[in-house]
């Protein structure tokens, strides 16, 4: 099956060609255990070191979701490997254009700035008062 490698640290994405064997995405990306860093449209998948951030050298990229609608629009690390799915979810031959795929890649850790995101933390609380102090420290009351 047809697909691209991109390598952050040689800051290039190269056509590769890999057998129906899950191993060979492993081996294409330099891995022990690979997941789904981003899945783009049309069922093709961004597969990445799943332990990535563990390595002693780091070199990350990033999908652009203003250029080419990922799932994932923060940074990678490692080499990635684009490959398409089939509707049972096989790995085949990726769909997207090369061409589309160099102009949404961007290199380094601040390649590209997701959009801003709402955060919350929960808290417990087994008595009123408690919760009252905490509205308080946070100027909310």
């Amino acid at each position: 099956m047809k697909g691209y490698r991109i390598d952050p640290k040689a800051r290039r994405i190269t056509e590769v060609t890999l057998g129906d064997h899950y191993e060979e995405i492993n081996e294409s990306i330099g891995s022990r255990l690979f997941c789904v860093g981003s899945y783009l449209p049309n069922e093709d998948a961004v597969f990445v070191d799943d332990e990535g951030l563990y390595a002693e050298e780091k070199h990350f990229f990033s999908i652009d979701p203003r250029i080419l609608k990922c799932t994932n629009p923060a940074p990678l690390c490692g080499i990635g490997l684009v490959l398409g799915a089939d509707e049972e979810g096989n790995s085949v031959d990726a769909k997207i254009d090369l061409e589309q795929l160099f102009e949404a890649v961007s290199w380094g850790l601040g390649a590209c700035e997701a959009e801003p995101t709402l955060s919350f933390e929960v808290f417990g609380f087994n008595d009123a008062s408690k919760f009252w102090e905490k509205l308080k420290e946070e100027g909310l009351k």
